[in-house]
């Protein structure tokens, strides 16, 4: 189903991802854990503020020094292990403020 703007698909894909993170968090217990302690809740909004806050700052920084964008496929790093990878992406979806 196609709305005016064309976004449907990035909307389904957004809600998509809403619902695997909450799903993952409720396996963990953590959505009960969240609703009976609020102050855990904030703190899990500000630790992700702070997080995309320092995101944006390494952004500005890249860009101040005037280094190009990294490009897809063409780092010169290290692949990652897969263990890192799901590290860094279940940090990413904790933190996620929304």
């Amino acid at each position: 189903m196609a709305d005016r703007d064309g976004n449907a698909g990035q909307r389904e894909l957004a809600s998509a991802r809403r619902r695997s993170g909450n799903a993952l968090a409720a396996a963990f217990g953590l959505a009960a854990l969240l609703a009976l302690v609020p102050a855990a809740f904030q703190a899990i909004q500000w630790a992700g503020a702070a997080y995309l806050i320092w995101l944006g700052l390494g952004l500005w920084r890249q860009a101040w020094r005037g280094e190009p964008p990294a490009r897809a496929g063409a780092s010169d790093r290290p692949l990652r292990s897969w263990a890192q990878d799901f590290r860094i992406g279940l940090l990413t979806n904790v933190l996620n403020p929304k």
